[in-house]
């Protein structure tokens, strides 16, 4: 998938290095050692002195520290001497359970506590390993939740969740790890620490990149983890300097779940700044390890040019496939990663295909999401694609003759599945029919019409070949009685007058109908937009009911009025085909689009109607004065102020300068688009229309479960998605920022000292050494030879694997030795 630029902007952030020797960018830790402490450092740790601390943070580490905002975004940047207080002062919003005298009473009694987006973090512990000492806490390590500013309650009642920040706070403060971190900075001031120089810290940073860039070419790539040391070890082969550790594969599957985890805070980190509208789309699958699960994408805008996207975001296990299961795992993800009142606050609208357990009005995730106070004005919209495919499916049960072609269909998947003979005969004569036959053993159906567009499609295109194909078959002396008269019954189907006319009225509603299916799947499509696409396409099915033809149509009633088609002559009094009437059947199309599309949803029952076409009624009349094609003529100064003021009250949008801006909108007559109306058309653009993303990612989940990586958690199925669907091209990743973030929790580097070396394949290990063979080399006695050559592969009776035990009885010839000399430079 090719990552929109806009995305792309705040993803993939090229960064200097942040170990470089320039003399405008110098590292915290230099920038440590050059404080001079007047007196020396003792064990009693004073957190005033740690407050005091000054750091020069790199453009990497701001990004880091910040919350992995885009450059320009926070007032921290570049080469700036801060304090720990300064470097969070724009991240602080405090927990739904604290007044803001209770976080000032509990940052004075304790220094090093920080807040961002209602989660506590530790500035020391941050800053230790922001500066590379977390190697020297000795005995415990820094807590990965401290670090990442995940700590937070999970209790219902306020009480609680005061109680369980308290408690969190004073066990962090008295916690071995935390204190051993504040002698540590202490000491790092004192330059107490013999660091490596500023260009080994360069060349160990760079080494590391070289990792990561090779871990997500894997993820990127669909490549098993397994390939990893097989890759550094091409390019150690290479020249290049791949460090000593983080070489094995289960290595490179923690650093690719690192980078999409990195990559997931910064588009959180953006939409928390920004404080972005966004929608929810949902889709249930049951595709990973036999487990049900659900994937879950987010429109919102991104980037300078605020077009909004629709991204995959997570995939999510779920426990039980019931409603309250769904929404209770939903609510939980995003509660997850965004504070509650920003939920509340910028979650618009959810969308989801047509599962009774998602968009049922009466008892689905829907339901219980429009019931709960937290969102009274979420937008429940059932996915308009899916919508068609119901439409679809309804109006061909209402005419008679369309279900002849599906047992059409359905006869030759069911005569070809079961005979492999057949299948490559039939592909030798109709090649692309055999491959959508075998992809796709139904249509007409609850599905993606562009699959039974390409079937009907198929057939028209290869119809003199099938019509040869089955009568051959017919003929064919060696088939047995019962299958050529199945193949005589096709023959007699296809070469029927009533069946090429269904065909030609049947190609041309399926291409109308896919080609509208498709411009509903565009990204950047939005609720007006689709209303008048649905609203032309119904216009033309009601001009083709009223005696009009199309293309395919009337290429199909000449060949039936000659007699031929194609070619193939026509019998017609073969009336095994009941024709289909296109009058009636494009106006049973019209009223199904009508019914199912021109709501938010497309329920039968009585009461969901009501609900889902007073939810439409109220919302598009409210869009429709946004755009100039719908204004009339006589309209007055104050047209559509009243739905602009309801669209801003529900959305909680500044009502007062999107009037304005709505009038100066007016007064151009549409041709420019005021900045005070911006967020209005934006936040209307975020509703989805449709859940094709998800279904996407689907298809993208079926290249990462591979037969050999069939093995993987729906985390880190979710973590490689993420990286394959949102993440920049290998070419424009750049793992500076990621490193940084690595090491900062304490992770090892590709040069850590501390873990042994992974060995390579070519190295004889002692497990080998009773299979090698004494060179030609004469060797005194009592004396150890100096050299072993590898045994050759020789049949020994009783030796099945092909090599040669030391301790045999056996006669190498000199034929063998010279072998083996040979072998040595292969």
């Amino acid at each position: 998938m090719n990552t929109p630029s806009n995305l792309l902007s705040f993803i993939k952030t090229e960064e200097d290095d942040p170990w470089s020797e320039d003399e405008d960018n110098s590292s915290g830790m230099e920038s440590c050692k050059r404080v001079c402490l007047e007196e020396n450092v003792s064990d009693e740790v004073n957190m005033d002195d740690i407050t005091e601390i000054t750091v020069t943070l790199s453009d990497s580490e701001d990004l880091f520290v910040n919350g992995n905002v885009p450059a320009g975004d926070n007032d921290l940047q570049g080469n700036e001497t801060v304090t720990f207080e300064q470097i969070f002062e724009t991240q602080s919003d405090l927990p739904m359970c604290w007044t803001e005298d209770q976080a000032n009473y509990f940052r004075t009694q304790n220094p090093w506590l920080q807040i961002r987006n209602g989660r506590l973090g530790c500035a020391v512990c941050i800053e230790v390993g922001a500066l590379s000492l977390h190697q020297h806490v000795r005995g415990s390590r820094l807590a990965r939740e401290w670090l990442q500013f995940l700590i937070g309650s999970t209790s219902i009642t306020k009480k609680g969740q005061q109680s369980a920040l308290r408690k969190k706070i004073w066990e962090h403060r008295e916690s071995h790890a935390h204190q051993q971190a504040e002698k540590v900075l202490l000491q790092a001031q004192a330059g107490l620490f013999d660091l490596p120089p500023p260009q080994t810290r360069s060349e160990e940073h760079e080494t590391t990149c070289r990792i990561f860039r090779t871990a997500y070419m894997i993820s990127k790539l669909n490549r098993p983890f397994s390939d990893m040391p097989d890759l550094v070890e091409l390019q150690v082969a290479n020249g290049a300097d791949m460090g000593r550790v983080l070489h094995s594969r289960k290595s490179c599957a923690e650093i690719c779940d690192f980078i999409g985890e990195e990559m997931k805070k910064k588009i959180i980190g953006y939409m928390i700044e920004k404080d972005v509208k966004f929608s929810v789309l949902v889709e249930e699958c049951t595709t990973v390890n036999n487990k049900p699960s659900m994937a879950v994408c987010i429109r919102a805008a991104f980037g300078e040019e605020f077009e909004p996207l629709t991204i995959f975001f997570q995939l999510l296990e779920l426990q039980e496939m019931t409603d309250e299961a769904i929404a209770t795992e939903l609510q939980c993800c995003l509660h997850e990663h965004f504070p509650t009142d920003f939920i509340a606050r910028n979650w618009i609208s959810f969308t989801a295909d047509g599962a009774s357990a998602t968009v049922n009005w009466a008892s689905g995730v829907a339901a219980l999401l429009n019931m709960s106070e937290c969102y009274p004005t979420l937008v429940i919209w059932h996915c308009c694609n899916h919508r068609l495919e119901l439409a679809v499916a309804e109006a061909l049960e209402e005419v008679t003759g369309a279900h002849s072609f599906k047992v059409f269909i359905d006869t030759v998947y069911c005569l070809y599945q079961i005979s492999p003979k057949n299948q490559r005969e039939l592909h030798t004569c109709a090649e692309e029919f055999a491959v959508l036959l075998k992809a796709t053993n139904k249509v007409l159906d609850t599905r993606m019409v562009a699959s039974s567009r390409r079937t009907v499609t198929a057939v028209w295109e290869k119809y003199p070949s099938l019509c040869a194909h089955f009568k051959a078959a017919v003929a064919d002396l060696k088939r047995s009685n019962t299958e050529k008269a199945k193949y005589r019954s096709l023959v007699e189907r296809l070469t029927s007058v009533e069946f090429v006319k269904n065909l030609g009225v049947m190609r041309d509603a399926l291409k109308m109908l896919s080609e509208l299916s498709l411009r509903l799947q565009v990204n950047s499509i939005t609720l007006p937009e689709a209303h008048i696409l649905i609203c032309q396409q119904m216009q033309v099915f009601m001009e083709l009911s009223g005696g009009k033809e199309a293309e395919f149509t009337r290429i199909a009633l000449e060949s039936a009025t000659n007699l031929k088609f194609q070619g193939v002559v026509l019998n017609p009094e073969q009336k095994v085909e009941v024709e289909i009437n296109k009058e009636s059947f494009f106006q049973s199309l019209t009223n199904c689009l009508q019914s199912r599309l021109m709501t938010s949803s497309a329920r039968a029952a009585s009461s969901s109607e009501e609900v889902s076409f007073s939810e439409f009624d109220d919302l598009f009349p409210a869009c429709k004065v946004l755009y100039p094609q719908y204004w009339p003529e006589d309209a007055d100064f104050q047209y559509g102020e009243n739905e602009v003021l309801s669209l801003c009250r529900r959305f909680q949008l500044p009502a007062q300068q999107i009037v304005q801006g709505f009038r100066e909108y007016k007064a151009s007559g549409g041709r420019q688009t005021p900045e005070q109306l911006r967020p209005l058309l934006t936040t209307l653009k975020t509703i989805a229309i449709s859940s094709s993303e998800c279904e996407r990612v689907f298809t993208d989940m079926n290249n990462t479960i591979t037969s050999v990586r069939s093995s993987l958690q729906i985390s880190r199925v979710s973590n490689l998605l993420f990286l394959q669907r949102n993440g920049p091209p290998l070419a424009e990743f750049h793992p500076e920022t990621y490193v940084v973030a690595w090491l900062a929790q304490g992770r090892h580097s590709a040069y850590h000292l501390a873990c042994r070396e992974r060995e390579s394949k070519d190295e004889v290990t002692d497990d080998d050494k009773k299979y090698l063979l004494p060179s030609n080399d004469k060797v005194e006695e009592d004396e150890e030879p100096e050299e072993m050559v590898a045994a050759v592969d020789v049949d020994i009776g009783g030796v099945t694997d092909g090599r040669i035990p030391h301790d045999e009885w056996l006669t190498v010839t000199q034929e063998d030795l010279a072998l083996q000399d040979v072998m040595k430079y292969v």
